[in-house]
């Protein structure tokens, strides 16, 4: 069961957000300052996850951030904030924060956040190898239907530059994106490599 941090100067928010995370089984303590959140990080605890809050009394979320960047630069974090500006957000993610939510949120965006941030991290090598397996198990057609799709390439296009009909097309559409665990032109590109 993962174990996250939160630290929120608003009671009544950190409450709801430990009880919201609580019901769909993480385990979760909870912070009023940052500085109590490093503290027991300096005893031994180690969340898999921290969601902090940007403005609190003392050392606020960007601090902390930047502390845990520097000391613990596998812990994913993600910053909330009801005070949000785009170049913040930016700031924060180009220093390696998991994610940057605006307040207020629901809950399924936080759900989300972490549910990504605790995702293993698949190293870029290993998703062009997995990639690269998946094509080779393409029939000839398919793989020809592939690089067209790559291309950005319609049915209609696909038909006309592989002389079969359209229909043909679609079926070798349909094939290669079940087979490639896709369901769309868009979630195609995005997981093929650059």
């Amino acid at each position: 069961m993962p174990h996250l941090f939160i630290c929120d100067d608003d009671e009544p928010v950190l409450d709801a957000i430990s009880m919201l995370l609580e019901s769909v089984g993480y385990q979760v303590t909870g912070f009023s300052q940052a500085e109590l959140a490093l503290q027991a990080l300096g005893k031994g605890t180690f969340p898999d996850c921290l969601v902090t809050d940007v403005r609190m009394p003392g050392m606020g979320g960007i601090q902390l951030h930047e502390t845990l960047a520097n000391e613990h630069p596998t812990l994913p974090v993600i910053i909330v904030t009801g005070h949000a500006d785009v170049p913040m957000a930016v700031d924060r993610m180009k220093a390696g924060a998991a994610d940057f939510l605006s307040k207020p949120f629901r809950d399924q965006e936080l759900l989300d956040a972490i549910s990504r941030a605790l995702r293993p991290k698949i190293s870029i090598a290993d998703e062009a190898a997995d990639w690269q397996e998946a094509v080779l198990k393409l029939t000839a057609r398919e793989q020809e239907v592939l690089e067209q799709l790559c291309e950005g390439h319609s049915s209609k296009v696909i038909a006309r530059n592989l002389n079969i009909s359209v229909r043909t097309a679609e079926v070798h559409r349909a094939n290669v994106y079940k087979k490639l665990g896709v369901k769309s032109n868009a979630q195609l590109l995005l997981k093929a490599p650059r």
